[in-house]
């Protein structure tokens, strides 16, 4: 009786559950199987109460049997709407949960199997579990290594990567095979698009996605060697094309954003520069240390305003401990080195070229250069004319004194200084001057300007005496020595002398042979400055033929 009872649980138990892939719960099961067979101490209670207990349990099992129907009707429909697609398809698509990209199919390759029992369900295809996975999102990288992110398989399943593209390896850190980790890197020979299949299976179904991996090319920019630089100005040089310079508190740019650029540092020492490439999204970066040492000072300055060639120019400079100092002073003559300060003259020239170079411990120099311009000082030139070659004479003197090769102008403030050679002189710019004795003279033009520039030219002058002259001189001085300018006694008839200027001008005028000139214009009391002037004697001779003797008279009041 007992092995009968049990058969009867298992024959209703097989035609309930015959039409579902997934058995019933295996406790419940066995509860009623147990129940079943119970062979304790109540075995003969069992025994006669063995039908009513027989129909509860078949009730009991009924009513759990129609819970269950119930339960997973919606479950069926679903899945015999699914075979009846998969019939036809032989191929479903399913999409991984959460997986980002939803547009892209995932292949399932699924196995059906029809159950040949006696029911007439629609549902008579056994469909397994689907499977889902991803081959994670696509995605740029910067370089030609990247790594895969595929979903991890279940414990049920199992996958692989595959690359139909050339030159792509595969690497892991904790697979024998790396084609089986779903976070494998891969290494790629050049740039471009990748796509890369992950395949899951549980060995009787799989699936597929795809990802696409775009491998760019990172840039290798090179900013330049190290460097040791004398000052605090650098040319930077990186064989980049599109990025920029760091940016450095107490450092400025030409252009920050140029390879080859100019930077200045404010303060001396050790700075690191970086250039940052950029290809699109792609940063590389590359690194180049400038030492910036300190330069030794070279300064000059003028300590004065420069005078004349011959007067000494006043240097200065600021020196320091350990600086050595050459200087080059264009032909200059030191005459003295105080200090700072150093003397120099030049004996020709007005414009020089002085240049210090300083050198520290650092084997960084600077060099200064300074142009001294001296004022430009005055050439003297002069030219004279005599009125006759024997004393005596009137001599005029002409001034050509030029500056810079220009002749002066009332501009130069310049002053005169003439010498004559018999202890006269004169400070005119074109003076005249009476020599009355015969012999030598050296004249001499003395031409200074307001800076103290000065220049001077001689020249000699020789006079013959004892040579008969038209020219008298007389000193209206009122001494009572010939102070009284006549004309020579002649037998003229109507006789007339006029006294003129050197511009023509009639300033005295008489008809008395026996009167003369005594030095004022017009007879006014205005006394004629000294100097020289022209006569005109007119009349007739004896035989009555018009006479006409001009002649000069040099009027000097000593």
């Amino acid at each position: 009786m007992e092995p009968r009872n049990e058969h009867i649980i298992d024959d209703l138990y097989r035609n309930r559950f015959h039409n579902f892939e997934a058995e019933p719960p295996a406790g419940i099961f066995e509860k009623i199987k147990s129940s079943a067979g119970n062979k304790s101490g109540q075995e003969s209670y069992f025994r006669n109460y063995r039908i009513p207990f027989i129909g509860a349990s078949a009730v009991l099992i009924t009513g759990l049997v129609f819970l269950y129907l119930n339960l997973s009707n919606e479950d069926k429909a679903v899945q015999s709407q699914d075979i009846r697609k998969t019939a036809v398809n032989n191929t479903v698509k399913a999409v991984s949960p959460g997986n980002v990209k939803n547009s892209k199919p995932v292949s399932v390759n699924t196995e059906y199997k029809k159950d040949n029992s006696n029911s007439t369900s629609s549902a008579n295809t056994l469909v397994k579990s689907k499977l889902m996975t991803s081959a994670g999102n696509d995605e740029t990288v910067c370089g030609l290594t990247a790594k895969l992110k595929a979903g991890l398989p279940g414990r049920q399943t199992s996958g692989s990567w595959k690359c139909d593209e050339a030159g792509v390896s595969f690497r892991s850190g904790g697979y024998s095979n790396p084609y089986s980790d779903p976070l494998a890197e891969v290494d790629v020979n050049s740039p471009g698009k990748y796509s890369f299949t992950w395949t899951e299976t549980d060995g009787k179904q799989s699936v597929s996605d795809d990802v696409v991996i775009d491998f760019v090319k990172t840039p290798e920019p090179d900013a330049g060697k190290d460097a040791m630089i004398c000052g605090n100005d650098v040319e930077l040089k990186s064989t980049g094309v599109n990025g920029f310079w760091n940016w450095m508190e107490g450092v400025s740019y030409i252009n920050r954003n140029m390879a080859v650029t100019g930077a200045h540092s404010k303060n001396a020492g050790s700075l690191k520069f970086i250039w940052t490439e950029v290809v699109g999204n792609c940063l590389s970066r590359d690194t180049v240390n400038i030492a910036f040492l300190s330069n030794p000072v070279a300064e000059i300055k003028l300590a004065e305003t420069p005078k004349c060639n011959g007067s000494p120019v006043t240097l200065f400079t600021r020196t320091e401990k350990g600086t050595k100092y050459d200087w080059d002073f264009d032909d200059g003559i030191v005459t003295s080195r105080t200090g700072d300060k150093i003397s120099v003259y030049w004996k020709y020239g007005t414009e020089h070229l002085v240049t210090l170079t300083a050198s520290n411990g650092n084997n960084c120099k600077t060099s200064s250069e300074l142009t001294v311009k001296l004022p430009v000082p005055p050439v003297v030139l002069f030219s004279h004319v005599a009125m006759d070659e024997s004393a005596p004479t009137v001599v005029y003197f002409v001034n050509r004194t030029t500056i810079g090769s220009i002749a002066y102008s009332d501009t130069h403030n310049l002053k005169f200084l003439w010498k004559f050679g018999d202890k006269a002189f004169s400070v005119d710019e074109n003076p005249e001057h009476l020599y009355v004795n015969k012999g030598s003279y050296k004249v001499t033009l003395a031409v200074s300007d307001e800076k103290g520039c000065s220049d001077s030219s001689s020249t000699i002058i020789n006079l013959r005496g004892n040579s008969k002259s038209a020219m008298e001189i007389f000193t209206p001085n009122g001494d009572g020595i010939n102070d009284i300018f006549k004309i020579p006694p002649d037998d003229l008839r109507d006789f007339k002398c006029v006294i003129l200027s050197n511009n023509g001008e009639k300033l005295f005028e008489w008809y008395n042979q026996e009167e003369g000139w005594d030095g004022k214009i017009n007879h006014k009391g205005n006394f004629a400055a000294e100097g020289l002037y022209y006569y005109v004697v007119t009349g007739t001779d004896e035989r009555g033929k018009p006479v006409k003797l001009p002649g000069t008279v040099y009027l000097l009041r000593k």
